[in-house]
């Protein structure tokens, strides 16, 4: 009976120390998925700033461009009545 018993307590700790060799090696991965994550948020946080001061520079060009527009139109009106 001791042997059984002494049988069944060594498994059970094999069993321990697998799952807590399972739980280490979890934990390294999500640590490293974490690290990950951290980098890829702030390359996701540098491209939004970088689209968005594009995205100003292009309105600032396209408003140069409609008002030049606007004002040699008025500034030189076509006139309808030449053919």
């Amino acid at each position: 009976m001791a042997g059984m018993r002494a049988l069944q307590m060594g498994c059970l700790l094999f069993w321990v120390f697998k799952m807590e060799k399972l739980n280490s090696q979890l934990y390294l991965q999500n640590c490293y998925i974490i690290q990950q994550n951290e980098m890829l948020r702030k390359k996701a946080q540098r491209l939004n700033q970088e689209n968005q001061a594009l995205l100003s520079e292009l309105k600032q060009k396209l408003s140069k461009t409609n008002s030049k527009a606007s004002s040699s139109s008025t500034t030189n009106p076509v006139n309808s009545d030449k053919p």
